[in-house]
């Protein structure tokens, strides 16, 4: 059997995700680093799967510990790692059930439960990510910042101004200049819901060009972590919260 995760299908698969360059980040440096959402979910896991394989090569000096209080603690951190790992395990089932809920997933495989309970292997490691990797999502998360952008909109379709430029983007991805928003009416007034790359992939909204001008940060979120319905909660409730705060 092959106990090495290098190569991995799974494990490409979260580099990418995360955008990362190298593998060896802590999970001090990911939290550090103000990454939210999908990038920082792929570091962490990252950051598991490569930490508990390098412990397990370690501890195959016989050298690897010198008193029996030390095999004690490292005993120890694993329980606390399986533990830690079975909530990710049951968390991860709650979240592919909101996905089908959204039609971002085909339907939970009624095996999935299995699947994840089955004794842990590299092999079983790869059949699933194989099997959930599979399902067919009628409804695709958007990976571009403009799409993240018109599916907000979608979804916030009773603020959306009816208008033809109600949503606009200019400039191409990974332009310094590449931005957008779509422009929405809550409390009386007109909002931008906007991005920017310029300023590291921030969202919010501003009342532009009222004078002196609103804005309300919701976040920073790449193409990658970009989604829109968060984005469209996230936006709701900003709106929500202004209006409620004036006099």
């Amino acid at each position: 059997m092959n106990d090495t995760t290098a190569g991995a299908a799974w494990l490409e698969l979260l580099a990418d995700c995360s955008d990362l360059m190298f593998r060896g980040s802590s999970a001090e440096e990911v939290e550090e680093s103000g990454l939210t959402g999908a990038e920082a979910t792929a570091r962490y896991a990252i950051c598991a799967a490569t930490g508990t394989e390098r412990l397990a090569e370690a501890l195959d000096s016989p050298w690897a510990l010198r008193t029996p209080a030390q095999v004690g603690a490292v005993a120890a951190a694993l329980t606390a790692a399986q533990h830690h790992a079975e909530l990710a395990k049951r968390r991860l089932a709650v979240l592919l059930a909101g996905m089908a809920e959204r039609g971002e997933s085909g339907p939970v495989p009624p095996a999935l439960a299995g699947l994840l309970a089955a004794a842990p292997s590299p092999e079983a490691a790869e059949r699933v990510f194989g099997e959930i990797a599979a399902l067919r999502a009628p409804r695709p998360v958007p990976e571009t910042l403009a799409g993240a952008l018109r599916g907000a909109a979608e979804l916030l379709a009773d603020l959306l101004v009816p208008e033809p430029d109600a949503i606009e983007v200019f400039g191409a991805p990974g332009e310094p200049d590449h931005q957008g928003w779509a422009r929405l009416r809550h409390g009386g007034k007109e909002w931008r819901l906007f991005f920017h790359v310029h300023d590291e992939d921030e969202w919010f909204l501003d009342d532009y060009p009222a004078e002196p001008g609103t804005k309300l940060p919701l976040g920073f979120y790449s193409a990658a972590s970009a989604h829109p319905a968060q984005l469209a909660e996230a936006a709701r409730t900003a709106l929500e919260k202004w209006a409620a705060e004036q006099p």
